[in-house]
């Protein structure tokens, strides 16, 4: 027994550490058919492409985030402006009702009734003659 131990342990412990050494890194793609389906990469590749992959998931989150952001302002607008929009028209439609039951007074009536009226003919009045007194009268 321990014959076969003495050579079969330095030959398991090479066997283990010499695998890895003797193995090569994989330098270009290859198209593997069988029994996945995929192309091998070398890691190198494969790397970047990890990184690239997580690089463009948060670039893509950030996108659809401000999306997400400019479109819930695009419907807080478009709602405010729908309220301002009714209330508009529900004050137009109250004051239109309100002109509407006003009886129209008679344009005669409220002209003579009018002390401005009254003032500026006395103000024309007043002008006028102190112009033509003043005209009037030799020097």
């Amino acid at each position: 027994m321990s014959g076969i131990l003495s050579w079969t342990t330095p030959i398991l412990i090479l066997s283990l550490l010499s695998a890895p050494a003797l193995a090569t890194q994989c330098t270009k793609v290859h198209h593997v058919k069988t029994p996945c389906v995929g192309d091998l990469m070398p890691t190198a590749v494969s790397a970047r492409a990890l990184k690239c992959l997580k690089t463009a998931k948060k670039t893509c989150d950030a996108r659809v985030k401000h999306a997400n952001d400019v479109a819930q302002i695009r419907l807080d607008s478009a709602t405010k402006l729908q309220k301002l929009t009714v209330s508009r028209a529900d004050e137009l439609g109250r004051l239109l009702t309100v002109s509407l039951q006003k009886k129209p007074e008679p344009m005669l009536d409220s002209l003579l009734n009018s002390p401005r009226l009254w003032f500026g003919i006395g103000l024309v009045t007043g002008v006028g003659l102190a112009l033509g007194v003043a005209y009037a009268v030799p020097r």
